[in-house]
């Protein structure tokens, strides 16, 4: 596993990120697997362009699925949660709800009914 090191740079070389993740394929406890996860997670933001090749291939694709499946899953779920939070606001905001009642019924503090509403032009505070 010394790949693992090599494709923390930012200037990972290409042989090094595919024989990494090939070595990641064999490891079997749920520590290791931990572990390659959090390698890939940041090999994969230093070196985005060059995952982006590889994702091009279909084997590595298909292990580098594998490999995150876990962590793409608990993104979706987390993104779909927010979306949902997100449209709640919108919509009571639009519905006439004040603010402070907003957090209430979802449940968030008023700073991030605030910020939703910011992020979506509906107030300009």
């Amino acid at each position: 596993m010394c790949n693992a090191i090599r494709v923390l740079t930012h200037d990972a070389k290409e042989e090094d990120v595919k024989r990494f993740i090939a070595e990641s394929q064999e490891v079997s406890t749920p520590i290791d697997k931990h572990n390659v996860d959090a390698v890939i997670l940041v090999s994969v933001s230093a070196n985005d362009e060059l995952y982006r090749k590889i994702r091009k291939e279909n084997a590595m694709n298909e292990a580098l699925r594998e490999l995150m499946k876990d962590d793409i899953e608990e993104a979706v779920e987390k993104a779909v949660g927010e979306a949902v939070e997100k449209t709640k606001i919108l919509t009571r905001f639009e519905d006439g709800m004040s603010i402070d009642n907003i957090a209430q019924k979802t449940n968030v503090s008023i700073a991030i009914v605030n910020q939703v509403l910011k992020e979506n032009g509906m107030i300009t505070e």
